[in-house]
């Protein structure tokens, strides 16, 4: 089996073309495979490592949801969550954390320096990582999962494009850093009362169809895009139809 697997998973991630030198933000969620192989982290990492090379940067993600509770950011932590494949890569390589408060990323490559000594905290808009991301011509790689459940560029482009069922709240936080707390400030945008969303809406739409590569094999299933055409595309989209995402 886990030769056979190594066979699977590789014929899965060619058919996203996943190139050497390529920029990547890596969302997975491998419990949706369905496949009891403790080996599928270590054989994920290694095909994907050797596919991008030494050019290519990967970005995962590292979102604080211990805010709401304690409203406390501690610099360069690694945020409890169930995703075992994100914790593999972190265990194996040196990477680098951005200052975003709520929506933390780590990043490897040659864009780490450049990744690090940005000053943002906020999750959304100008400087943040995702804006990073579009400008550096990341291509968002969603391994096992779906746009509705993990497809977070497009909160972006909500903000961007000033959708009405979002409002911004400022919050205070505190930030600590060697050993030393300071307060900051952060804005966020929070969904009105009761506003459900399908991000699907705009991630399947079909002016984005042929932007799309999909792997589909059974219970595998993953999707890749690039975020320019994500960004480009979907902000007409949203700007033209503000309530589009709206259940």
């Amino acid at each position: 089996m886990p030769k056979k697997l190594e066979i699977i998973l590789k014929k899965h991630l060619e058919k996203l073309k996943i190139k050497s030198g390529e920029n990547i933000l890596l969302v997975s969620n491998l419990l949706s495979f369905r496949i009891l192989d403790l080996s599928i982290n270590k054989k994920i990492y290694n095909l994907i490592i050797n596919m991008i090379g030494r050019d290519g940067n990967i970005a995962l993600t590292n979102y604080n949801f211990e805010f709401k509770k304690k409203n406390f950011y501690q610099k360069n932590k690694l945020y409890k969550n169930k995703n075992s494949l994100n914790k593999y890569f972190y265990k194996r390589l040196n990477l680098v954390f951005s200052d975003s408060i709520l929506h933390n990323h780590l990043l490897y490559g040659p864009l780490r320096s450049k990744f690090k000594n940005r000053k943002c905290y906020n999750s959304f808009g100008q400087k943040s990582d995702f804006d990073f991301f579009k400008k550096n011509s990341f291509n968002i790689l969603l391994l096992g999962t779906d746009g509705n459940e993990s497809c977070t560029y497009i909160h972006h482009l909500e903000q961007l494009s000033n959708v009405p069922y979002r409002s911004m709240k400022e919050f205070i936080v505190n930030l600590k850093v060697n050993k030393k707390i300071k307060q900051i400030k952060i804005e966020y945008p929070i969904n009105k009362k009761n506003t459900k969303l399908n991000l699907n809406k705009l991630f399947f739409h079909k002016k984005l169809k042929d932007k799309l590569l999909i792997a589909s094999d059974g219970f595998l299933k993953s999707y890749k895009i690039k975020i320019k055409d994500l960004h480009n595309i979907g902000l007409k989209i949203l700007t033209k139809n503000k309530n589009l995402l709206v259940k």
